[in-house]
């Protein structure tokens, strides 16, 4: 019966999780401001129609390539020497 049932015990945030999530809700609302702009300038040209778009892609990636890897390690070794 649920008036015997235990209290639910909150799980550990993953903040990690969380941070993801922010980061997708963020970056879907800044593509939406966008294609907005796009379809509704302020200034309308009348030789212009734009076409909103009916879908798009979106690739995530699951590690950055080893360039972009090796600039942030020398970055983050010339802050790290320079806040010493």
């Amino acid at each position: 019966m649920i008036v015997n049932a235990k209290w639910p015990c909150p799980e550990a945030v993953d903040w990690n999780l969380v941070k993801q999530s922010d980061f997708v809700h963020h970056a879907i609302h800044d593509f939406r401001q966008r294609r907005d702009q796009k379809v509704n300038p302020k200034k309308k040209d009348p030789k212009k129609t734009i076409v909103p778009p009916k879908e798009a892609t979106v690739y995530i990636a699951k590690r950055q390539p080893e360039w972009k890897v090796e600039i942030i390690r020398v970055l983050k070794k010339l802050y790290d020497v320079s806040h010493t």
